[in-house]
């Protein structure tokens, strides 16, 4: 992921490449731009905003959860550690899943998306997938909250 002076870009994904960020101007503090190759579209309502959100959130972590995968590849292929390779198939079946985050699921995310400890702790918890019972996908979203409520309590 790369972090530039607009925003977030993904690059998981080089053909379809998107830019989220978030206003910082008063005016328009509370609107959300979305740039997608070569257009740019405005969401107002709060549904779409909320969409958004969801999307970006869900992109992000099935962005970490394959580049972790192909690092766990990576150590099982140096190391010849089973629970590498297991972790691996068990991120990309992650990844998979993370396309059918609930609304529910969301929620709990949600206060937390734009803070600071986000990626970190995303990252953490794609690091534990196989290893501290982040399994599931609704494991990995618990683990994934309590991470980051920690780091809140810790800030």
């Amino acid at each position: 992921m790369d972090v530039t002076a607009t925003g977030v870009t993904s690059t998981c994904e080089p053909s379809r490449r998107q830019l989220f960020y978030f206003d910082t101007n008063p005016a328009s503090a509370r609107r959300i731009h979305f740039v997608s190759n070569q257009r740019r579209v405005l969401r107002q309502s709060k549904s779409r905003k909320m969409l958004h959100k969801k999307d970006y959130c869900i992109e992000d972590m099935r962005c970490n959860a394959r580049s972790t995968s192909g690092w766990r590849r990576d150590l099982s292929a140096k190391y010849n550690d089973p629970r590498n390779g297991r972790s691996a198939n068990l991120l990309e079946t992650l990844s998979v899943d993370l396309k059918h985050l609930t609304d529910s699921q969301f929620a709990e995310l949600e206060p937390y998306l734009t803070s600071n400890g986000w990626s970190s702790a995303v990252s953490l918890v794609c690091r534990q997938v196989g290893f501290k019972h982040a399994d599931t996908l609704d494991a990995f979203v618990a683990r994934l909250v309590s991470t980051l409520q920690s780091q809140a309590v810790a800030a």
